[in-house]
């Protein structure tokens, strides 16, 4: 009997075994691409990944599954594309709401794309940016209506000390100046933190022309610091650009007295323009554009009366040169340009009458 029970246990191993055997021999060595397609479908991304990633761990010789994981990333990099082109799109447009939930959908999607948190956290900082700046254009502006008003308003209640109106609009006035003055100074605190000083000088001026006080006054103090500075450094700069302008105008006179006595005058007229550029009413300057019209008249003169000595002789070539060089000092005198058209004639007949001979 004993026997027989030891036997039939033995049985029960082997059957057990041989179903643990069988059932190994059917467990499949990679998700279908069905269900991995299912998967990307649903933009269950993130839990296609898991899955093809546990199954590698366990067949890491399968060279299926790096083909499906490759699948999954090139679906996510279109997903991330159409994504962000979406939501650019709608941020271009002004419509931040509807960018907000793109981002915030599409990360609950995917949460460990990178480029859609850096997109989501650039976007945000902007947009906070944006607003913070809205809300300052917005205070600033109250700030100056309540300037623009306070002699009204101080004269109304002046004339009516008991009027109830009166003493709600001053007691208004007085607690809404207050209000603002600390935003104008939260404003210039923010300003200096980034190194904005003379923004920060001007909330802060504000800040004490709309409410002075003990809270307003240690700011007021740094503003017209800041201010005094900023007028030391512009008066600095000019000074420097002064000195660099006159070293640049000294240069130019020079390059101009060298081209003056070489009788460049094309390029002692380019020089003269930039020097105008410079300082147009300099002595200096005034007087080498005296030099450059008297040398020019006296050329000019030369030219024209050379051109008329050789026209006379019949040498008409010379002629047209020594008119030629006149228009250079003078490019819209209708008599030069008469008197280089007859000389060019009278060449042109010259020279077929010789050929004719």
């Amino acid at each position: 009997m004993k026997l027989l029970i030891v036997l039939q246990r033995i049985l029960a191993l082997i059957c057990c075994l041989g179903l643990a055997s069988c059932a190994s021999l059917s467990i499949p060595k990679q998700p279908s691409d069905d269900y991995i397609a299912t998967l990307l479908e649903g933009n269950k991304f993130e839990s296609a990944l898991r899955t093809v990633d546990k199954w590698q761990d366990n067949f890491p010789n399968n060279l299926e599954l790096p083909k499906q994981r490759k699948t999954i990333i090139q679906a996510i990099g279109r997903f991330e594309t159409d994504t962000l082109k979406r939501a650019k799109q709608l941020d271009a447009d002004d419509q931040w709401h509807e960018t907000r939930i793109i981002y915030e959908n599409a990360l609950e999607i995917l949460p460990s794309s990178q480029a859609l948190q850096n997109a989501y956290s650039e976007f945000s900082v902007r947009r906070l940016n944006y607003i913070n700046e809205l809300k300052e254009d917005i205070d600033i502006e109250r700030a100056k209506h309540w300037l623009s008003i306070s002699a009204e308003l101080k004269a109304m209640y002046n004339a009516a000390p008991n009027d109830r109106e009166a003493k709600v609009w001053k007691e208004k006035s007085e607690a809404e100046r207050e209000h603002l003055a600390r935003r104008l100074v939260n404003y210039g605190l923010a300003h200096e933190k980034n190194k904005h000083f003379g923004t920060a000088a001007l909330r802060y001026d504000l800040a004490y022309r709309l409410s002075p006080g003990e809270f307003t006054k240690p700011y007021h103090k740094r503003a017209a610091k800041t201010f005094a500075q900023r007028k030391i450094e512009e008066k600095q700069r000019d000074k420097a650009n002064q000195q660099r302008q006159q070293t640049k105008l000294d240069q130019l006179i020079e390059d101009f007295d060298h081209y003056l006595e070489a009788k460049d005058f094309r390029l002692a007229r380019q020089t003269l323009g930039a020097m105008e550029i410079i300082d147009a009413n300099s002595p200096t300057v005034l007087d080498r554009k005296a030099q450059l019209d008297k040398q020019r008249n006296i050329e000019l003169k030369k030219s024209i009366q050379d051109g008329k000595k050789f026209y006379t002789k019949g040498e008409f070539e010379s002629a047209i040169n020594a008119w030629t060089r006149a228009l250079q000092f003078d490019p819209d005198n209708k008599e030069i340009k008469e008197n280089i058209q007859r000389a060019e004639k009278f060449r042109d007949n010259l020279k077929r009458l010789k050929q004719d001979s």
